[in-house]
């Protein structure tokens, strides 16, 4: 098992890139790390998690210094670097997500 240490942007971004079709197993271990990435109650009331405009999101300052460790088998590190490839492959990457891609690179 490894640990991948995620903010609240990387997070968000994370559950935009991961497949949301595949063979059964692996969409397991994607729902598995779905679940885990979502936020709780709690989080979203502490950070002031909302919904911005343009289907954006937005968090306090605070939440700023707030991180995640996701532990992740190696199955499901080679969906997160199948993700990464995809997402370097398109043709419209944010700038914003190459912290959260370049982690994922170095797993």
């Amino acid at each position: 098992m490894t640990k991948i240490t995620l903010s609240i942007a990387d997070r968000i971004n994370l559950q935009q890139i991961l497949p949301s079709k595949g063979p059964y197993i692996k969409m397991v271990l994607v729902r598995q790390m779905q679940k885990e990435l979502g936020f709780t109650p709690e989080e979203i009331r502490d950070y002031r998690i909302n919904d911005g405009p343009d289907n954006s999101v937005t968090w306090s300052k605070s939440g700023e210094k707030y991180y995640l460790d996701l532990v992740v088998t190696q199955d499901q590190i080679e969906i997160l670097k199948m993700a990464s490839t995809m997402a370097k492959e398109s043709d419209e990457f944010p700038l914003s997500m190459l912290p959260l891609i370049e982690a994922i690179d170095n797993l």
